[in-house]
């Protein structure tokens, strides 16, 4: 299975429907909003909060989490850390799938098991080019290695803005002389694709294994990071400066680029059967992905139409792909928060019976909300793309609503330009795009929510 880059469609501004889709899971398909939730749970200074990542669908842990602690030991223990709160929430709730961090593009010294394959299979790693001068540097703290590695965002040296340049707020920084990746300086390595064995290991072991989807905890991966035509995905300084100290040309990067495809598409077959699912799969699958579409009062700015017309067709796009929609609203990849996130989840209950007395971080809830249930298909998830490492992915009440199962896909409302709507089970819903406004009507007792 490939990951095709996706034809665009008619309007350049939205996210393109791929085409072809991008292969389903093959897990039983949901359409309650418990089982349609997701989020990217992450806190530098500790664990975050099991309790509240069990309130959510999925749960997509970030390599982040807890790097105050696992920063300390030795060697460092990120990739452990990250099975030890899979099951934190799974122990709490068995609903929840759990997802855990991977990379196919760069190799983080401080995984156990990629830090060993760094010392025992060299082989497996992009070499620094034979000669410099070189951006990023082989030595680091008296270790060196003629491997490339990259350090940003790498937990690497002693809580010292003078010496680190960065602040030292939330950074994981280790308190002894240096953070400790066994007998290779820490940072990011680069995996050689252009070696089969290493193929093999990474689908066979490092994404399939015990400490990934073979654990009884784990169900899905977020797969970070793409190899481009001018090299790896840029992610920090000294990033930019990877084909220039490992020598790629532009054709270099193009062979290696079908190279990592191969073992993503393995990597992706692999975890589909297995019961599991990737981020990488999703429609719509960028890390700081929100709407896959503007939607605005503004005509000149807005999306809404041109996107429903497509989304509302007779092809019913997303009837064949996984959808992730997320909201937008609070800290990390969305805007700032009109007022101040809430501390604490209020009940339904409680938003009905006072709503003015809660700030909602959301952006456009219902709209969004209502939009996502009517272009949904049966495999689709609403919350929060990343948010950074210490927000609070607040979980609106909306989510614990039983909006029932569709009786058919969304449409154009006749006579009325630029509306559409979905009947479920329970309720109607209703978009209007010229005006950006949304309603999701009860059948029967279901209370209004708008």
């Amino acid at each position: 299975m490939s990951l095709p880059l996706p034809a665009f469609a008619l309007t350049p501004g939205f996210v393109p429907f791929p085409d072809p889709p991008q292969p389903l899971p093959r897990f039983a398909p949901s359409y309650d909003m418990f089982d349609s939730s997701i989020i990217m749970p992450c806190n530098y200074t500790g664990e975050f909060d099991s309790e509240v990542a069990s309130q959510w669908g999925i749960a997509d842990i970030d390599w982040s989490n807890g790097k105050a602690q696992w920063a300390q030991e030795h060697p460092m223990t990120s990739e452990e850390n990250l099975i030890t709160a899979a099951a934190a929430i799974r122990a709490i709730s068995n609903r929840t799938k759990v997802w855990i961090y991977r990379n196919l593009v760069y190799a983080p010294s401080w995984f156990t098991e990629v830090r060993e394959k760094i010392e025992s299979n060299p082989e497996w790693f992009i070499p620094f080019k034979e000669e410099g001068p070189y951006v990023n540097a082989k030595c680091t703290l008296g270790k060196c290695s003629d491997l490339f590695h990259s350090q940003f965002q790498t937990p690497e040296f002693t809580c010292n803005q003078t010496l680190t340049g960065e602040s030292c707020v939330h950074a994981g920084r280790c308190m002894d002389a240096h953070c400790d990746c066994g007998e290779v300086p820490c940072g990011w390595y680069l995996w050689n694709h252009e070696n089969p064995d290493c193929r093999e290991w990474l689908v066979n072991t490092h994404m399939m294994g015990a400490m990934s989807m073979g654990n009884v905890n784990v169900q899905g991966n977020f797969i970070d990071d793409e190899w481009f035509h001018y090299g790896p995905e840029l992610e920090g300084p000294g990033s930019e400066s990877i084909s220039i100290d490992i020598g790629f040309t532009r054709k270099d990067n193009l062979a290696m680029q079908a190279k990592w495809r191969l073992t993503m598409d393995a990597a992706n077959a692999a975890v589909i059967a297995a019961n599991g699912y990737t981020w990488r799969l999703f429609y719509n699958n960028g890390t700081c992905a929100q709407a896959p579409f503007v939607g605005s009062v503004d005509l000149e700015k807005s999306e809404c139409e041109s996107y429903m017309n497509l989304a509302c067709g007779p092809d019913a796009p997303l009837e064949k792909n996984a959808l992730f929609y997320g909201f937008s609203g609070m800290t990390g990849c969305s805007p700032d928060p009109p007022s101040p996130a809430p501390t604490t989840m209020p009940t339904a209950e409680e938003v009905t019976q006072s709503p003015s007395h809660f700030n909602d971080p959301i952006i456009d809830k219902l709209q969004h909300l209502a939009s996502f249930l009517l272009i949904r298909g049966p495999y689709a998830w609403l919350g929060w793309a990343w948010l950074g490492c210490g927000n609070f992915p607040y979980r609106p009440p909306e989510l614990d609503v039983d909006y029932g199962t569709p009786v058919g896909t969304c449409f154009p409302v006749e006579s009325k330009p630029g509306v559409f709507r979905r009947e479920y089970t329970k309720t109607s819903v209703e978009v209007n795009c010229r005006k950006w406004s949304a309603t999701i009507t009860p059948r029967d007792e279901m209370k209004l929510i708008e």
